[in-house]
């Protein structure tokens, strides 16, 4: 029997996206998504690492704001490695199948 995972993360993106093309051409775009999850009196903040590629991303460049909720849908991953001082780092990586805005467009700010 074949494996399969899937995971599904509602939050705010931490930041504007940043859009990347590969050696090969295709485009990605990468931003962070804080879920605060609440126990009781205790809170605790998760951040993914979002990454949406080609046609999802053209989307995410064109429409995703620091700040805006929303909710993805894909596939996790874990990416492990040490810092400069030896101390082991983790980070939650979903590759977005799909993404969907809820609420409103955060406002930008206007200059005068």
């Amino acid at each position: 029997m074949m494996s399969y995972h899937k995971i599904t993360v509602i939050g705010y993106a931490g930041s504007d996206p940043e859009h990347q093309v590969t050696a090969t051409g295709k485009d990605v775009s990468v931003f962070p998504l804080y879920v605060n999850e609440r126990f009781g009196d205790n809170e605790r903040t998760a951040r993914y690492k979002i990454k949406a590629w080609n046609d999802l991303s053209a989307v995410v460049m064109e429409h995703l704001l620091k700040g805006q909720l929303l909710i993805v849908e894909g596939t996790p991953s874990i990416d492990v490695w040490q810092s400069a001082k030896g101390e082991p780092r983790a980070q939650l990586i979903v590759t977005a199948q799909t993404l969907r805005f809820l609420g409103a467009k955060p406002s930008s700010v206007e200059s005068a």
